[in-house]
């Protein structure tokens, strides 16, 4: 009898398998507060398996080349780094890290160049545990262009400020437009949607050019992505970036994004095809990296096709780089005939970028001018905390064709 019970449950069908549970990649912001953030080299691989088990344990040796955050790491110092990686076997266990690199589980290989996010492993001096799963990123930070205003043609000019700042810096860039929002197709008509955030979230800097949005989740995500910390490069319109009304629950932004991210709201300018001057940097700012390169160009007061923004007046933690004087013959003897074109924050305070640069150049025609060219680019690097890699003759910011500024909207 118990034999021919035995055999029926042997026939009986097998439960399904436990799932894989895998561990879901950590946010940016996560993997930005980790204690360890360093770029470098990998310099040694070895994997050791786990016996009688089914983990891989990971051993690197990374030289260091630049330190982002780590308390006594310095430039050519090697350290090691520990991480593991499971093969399913129909257990309900994490995978371990699963990185983008070529190797095993994505992870690293011998000569890849990367960047870590980890913390100390216990007691173990000069070994770090990589943060689980995604805490090797690729060594060159991301930058998002975000593309939605309807005047300027944004979509021309940053998809070619883009591609500039990922030739001459070997920053990975992507874009984020203005959508139909039906298809997700561009279109520069559009307030409402875009082509997809997905880019923004894993984003080291976003760049804005915006003008009345009334597109609600890119909204909160910009709003997010600021809170967090993370910095911002903004042109123009972005100072009115939003238009969502005083009944809508988003409606503090129309104003408040202004104010609180980049220092200015949008007040007025001056009239229609004055254009603007660029005048030549003064005292400490000449010294600026961002204006690496330009010193010689602006000393000619160039003409640009922008229209002074008047901005004034600005927080106490906004430094001004460069200003600008309105060509409007009417507005000679205007007290704000002058206004700040170019300005800075730093700020370690709670729901702030950590860095911000704003300009209110941004005219398509603005952008035939090199220096203004280079001014972006160099603004995005001292964003990103890379401003020791500005030469000291400014980026090349040549387009690979000429480029034809399009008619304003």
């Amino acid at each position: 009898m118990l034999r021919t019970l035995f055999a029926l449950l042997l026939l009986l069908p097998a439960g399904p398998p436990a799932p894989v549970v895998e561990v879901p990649d950590a946010p940016l912001t996560r993997l930005l507060a980790a204690p360890v953030d360093v770029v470098g080299h990998v310099v040694d691989v070895v994997r050791t398996h786990e016996r009688g088990g089914d983990r891989n344990f990971w051993s690197f040796t990374l030289e260091i080349e630049r330190v982002v955050r780590g308390e006594g790491l310095e430039p050519g110092q090697r350290v090691a780094l520990t991480a593991w990686t499971r093969a399913p076997r129909g257990r309900a266990e994490s995978l371990g890290h699963h990185a983008a690199f070529g190797g095993t589980n994505g992870l690293p290989r011998n000569g890849d160049r990367v960047r870590v996010h980890a913390a100390p492993a216990g007691e173990t001096q000069g070994t770090f545990e990589v943060v689980l799963p995604n805490g090797f990123q690729p060594a060159e930070p991301l930058v998002v262009f975000v593309a939605a205003d309807d005047e300027y043609r944004s979509e021309i000019s940053l998809p070619m400020l883009a591609e500039l700042l990922a030739k001459d810096a070997g920053v990975r860039t992507e874009l984020v437009l203005a959508a139909d929002p039906r298809t997700r197709a561009p279109d520069v008509a559009s307030k409402t949607a875009n082509t997809g955030l997905v880019p923004l979230q894993q984003a080291h800097l976003a760049v804005l050019f915006l003008r009345y949005s009334r597109d609600v989740e890119l909204a909160k995500a910009l709003d997010a992505f600021a809170r967090d910390g993370r910095p911002v490069v903004a042109l123009r319109t972005a100072t009115h970036a939003f238009a969502f009304g005083p009944d809508s629950p988003l409606g503090d932004l129309d104003d408040g994004f202004g104010e609180r991210v980049i220092g200015a709201p949008w007040r007025w300018h001056h009239g229609h095809g004055s254009g603007t001057f660029l005048l030549a940097p003064e005292d400490a700012a000449a010294s600026h990296p961002i204006l690496r390169g330009v010193g010689a160009a602006l000393a000619e007061r160039p003409l640009v096709p922008s229209w002074l923004y008047v901005v004034e007046p600005l927080p106490e933690d906004c430094e001004v780089l460069l200003w600008g004087e309105t060509a409007d013959p009417a507005a000679a003897e205007h007290p704000e005939r002058r206004q700040p074109i170019l300005w800075v924050r730093e700020s370690k305070a709670e729901g702030s970028p950590r860095r911000m640069a704003y300009t209110s150049l941004g005219h398509p025609g603005d952008f035939e001018h090199p220096a203004v060219r280079r001014l972006v680019l160099q603004m995005a690097l001292w964003a990103l905390g890379e401003e020791d890699s500005i030469p000291e003759s400014g980026l090349p910011a040549r387009p690979a064709a000429p480029y034809a500024a399009p008619p304003t909207r």
